[in-house]
């Protein structure tokens, strides 16, 4: 997504969603969005981990990204960026 964004121009929007999240607040530097996004996948991974433990499956990790992440982007993330999808 990235490399159609930056080199070729093109993609379903002008920043990916980690850029876009940073532009908000003026923070968006360098390598900091992808950094950014590394670290949110490792954050959930975590909470993953947390909350099934030695449980964890493929199903309830995808449980996890349409449930949780999907709702907190669609909910905080998406209009703080202005982006509505409601």
């Amino acid at each position: 997504m990235v490399t159609m964004v930056e080199a070729l121009g093109q993609g379903p929007f002008n920043l990916a969603p980690s850029a876009a999240f940073l532009e908000v607040f003026g923070w968006n530097y360098g390598q900091l969005a992808p950094v950014s996004h590394f670290v949110y996948g490792v954050v959930w991974a975590l909470i993953l981990v947390a909350a099934f433990g030695g449980e964890v499956t493929v199903l309830k990790g995808i449980g996890v990204v349409v449930g949780a992440q999907w709702l907190l982007f669609i909910l905080i993330f998406a209009p703080a960026m202005g982006w509505v999808f409601l």
